[in-house]
């Protein structure tokens, strides 16, 4: 389901406090969440399927990732979106805000969680883009740099927000049942499926999301992602 709000002012959620505000609708272009793994898939006959990042280590929690897209035909600056998911900022909240970095029309970006994670090319954090495009996945990749087994996505239900360097809520993406009540006010509310093991991704109009078909070839060269092909396919923009 989406449903989209379109008013003067939209209720914010200040990241940090967890209170309301209301802040001034704005309609400049902003990216859009493209796809979503929250749960990493495994299969015991190949232990590639699931290492989404192509280090060559499954990790449960490092593998999952939120990807942006930007549908517009101008760059998109970053900096200041963030995302976050349904824990509370007191208890294992995964969240991540850009720094400094464009975004160029028709591409995407892919943030990691990060755990146990390892990379040939530096990926960007809060602090810094990366410093080229990850030659495993050819896309741009950032990380949250996470440490703790308990800050990840919930199977069982969850949802992230994007937000807009001024706080106004863009898109939530909601799966199952979270824990916490989804956020009121925001611009498009997407329900999902819950896949057993794989992404969710938009669809190729941009209208809603489906349940990512497995892909059996590798997106652009990127080497052998598994024999039996992988449910989702980080830096490839929908369509």
């Amino acid at each position: 389901m989406i449903s989209a709000i379109a008013s003067a002012s939209v209720a914010v959620w200040l990241m940090g406090a967890g209170e309301l505000a209301q802040q001034p609708a704005r309609a400049d272009r902003h990216p859009i969440i493209s796809e979503v793994l929250f749960n990493v898939p495994s299969d015991p006959r190949d232990p590639l399927v699931g290492d989404a990042n192509l280090d060559g280590n499954r990790d449960a929690i490092g593998d999952e990732f939120v990807e942006l897209f930007n549908p517009h035909d101008v760059p998109i600056q970053l900096a200041g979106y963030t995302i976050v998911d349904g824990h509370p900022p007191e208890r294992n909240r995964w969240r991540f805000t850009f720094p400094p970095f464009e975004l160029a029309p028709g591409d995407v970006v892919v943030v990691f969680n990060g755990l146990q994670q390892s990379w040939r090319v530096p990926p960007g954090d809060e602090r810094r883009g990366p410093r080229g495009r990850d030659d495993r996945l050819d896309t741009w990749v950032f990380t949250t740099r996470n440490t703790n087994r308990a800050v990840g996505l919930a199977n069982a239900g969850d949802w992230v927000l994007l937000s807009a360097p001024n706080g106004a809520m863009l898109e939530c993406v909601v799966w199952g049942e979270p824990g916490a009540p989804t956020p009121t006010g925001v611009a498009s509310l997407f329900e999902v499926p819950s896949p057993r093991g794989g992404s969710v991704q938009r669809t190729p109009d941009l209208s809603t999301f489906e349940v990512h078909p497995t892909v059996d070839e590798p997106p652009r060269g990127q080497g052998r992602a598994s024999a039996r092909g992988v449910p989702y396919s980080p830096g490839r923009h929908p369509g």
